[in-house]
């Protein structure tokens, strides 16, 4: 039985969370969006705390970028 997404995966595109470790650039990180803890990766090397914004999806990883305030 075939059973459907329970959300759109590319529903999150666009949200904003925070940093919950530090990013280097092309390596991962953790941040939280929308009370979920999410692997992320970004290009740029952000601060634990930094506020962040879901740029894109590959597989399972979020591509962040930092939000503007």
């Amino acid at each position: 039985m075939h059973r459907p997404p329970a959300q759109n995966p590319k529903a999150i595109i666009g949200k904003a969370g925070r940093l919950t470790s530090d990013l280097k650039a092309g390596e991962v990180a953790t941040a939280n969006i929308g009370a979920e803890d999410f692997t992320v990766t970004g290009s740029s090397d952000l601060s634990s705390g930094t506020l962040v914004r879901v740029k894109d999806i590959q597989g399972l990883r979020l591509i962040v970028e930092k939000a503007e305030s």
